[in-house]
């Protein structure tokens, strides 16, 4: 009754948010394809830079999604005969920089339909972040394998200089850890600080992570920026399980004896620790 009033569809609110936004965080279809009829925009966005297609993404609502993406491609057939359109939607930025793929990590289905659409699997936030160092930070092995599957690069540097694998040691994801080395993740790619996902793990106190990195052979001699091996960091932050298993992996003699820019070797700050063991 409203839009037949003469209500505008355009219209947004003090956050930017428009009626369209609505129906893509709330699932209703009736809604959307009412609004869509009437005239609304699928790539209003708000004042964080999110669109509906977006929203739709975050909130799993895979019906909204499709009909999104197809309104999109319709509208563009009609005015220049071509499916442009989708795929300009589908590289629209929010705020932080991130497509409506970055927002979807948590689900699978809605990231299968991103990527059969044509969403750029590479894509990067302003942080340097792709789809997989998300998926893979949080845990989403399914997310990680179809992500894999359609083209994400294992390899891809943030700002930080972190792959997807860094994610892993940083976060302790050992099954995603292994998917990235077995699809051509570097095991040792130092960081901007010269951390390997090694060192990342022995310094969070990882143990789960550094098996299966240590199960491919990472190596125990890489140093970051402070002349620090993967065994100096499980000693300074009393990771003693990591140390353990350090102890028993193949060329850790060639490390007992490093020392870091101040001078300290592993047993240093043991003894610092008033560790016996």
């Amino acid at each position: 009754l409203l839009l037949e009033s003469g209500a505008d569809v355009l219209k947004q609110e003090n956050d930017g948010v428009s009626a369209l936004h609505q129906p893509s965080r709330n699932g209703s279809s009736e809604l959307c394809e009412l609004l869509l009829s009437s005239g609304a925009n699928v790539d209003t966005a708000d004042n964080n830079g999110l669109t509906p297609v977006m929203v739709a993404s975050i909130e799993g609502r895979l019906p909204i999604l499709k009909r999104l993406l197809q309104h999109s491609t319709e509208k563009n057939e009609k005015a220049r005969g071509s499916q442009a359109g989708k795929m300009l939607l589908l590289e629209l930025r929010d705020n932080d920089g991130s497509t409506a793929l970055h927002h979807a990590t948590q689900n699978r289905q809605i990231i299968a339909h991103l990527l059969e659409a044509g969403a750029n699997s590479n894509a990067k936030r302003n942080d340097g972040n792709t789809p997989l160092h998300i998926a893979a930070s949080l845990g989403y092995q399914d997310v990680v394998e179809i992500l894999l599957s359609n083209g994400a690069n294992p390899c891809a540097l943030d700002k930080k200089k972190r792959t997807p694998l860094h994610e892993c040691g940083l976060n302790n994801q050992p099954e995603i850890a292994r998917q990235l080395i077995i699809k051509g993740a570097a095991v040792d790619a130092p960081d901007a600080d010269f951390m390997s996902p090694l060192h990342w793990a022995c310094k969070r106190g990882h143990r789960p992570v550094a098996d299966v990195l240590l199960e491919f052979r990472a190596r125990l001699d890489g140093h970051d920026v402070g002349m620090r091996t993967p065994l100096h960091w499980a000693v300074i932050e009393d990771n003693d399980g990591i140390v353990e298993r350090l102890l028993e992996a193949p060329g850790v003699e060639t490390v007992l004896n490093k020392q870091d820019m101040f001078d300290k070797t592993p047993l240093h700050y043991a003894a610092e620790r008033g560790c016996t063991g």
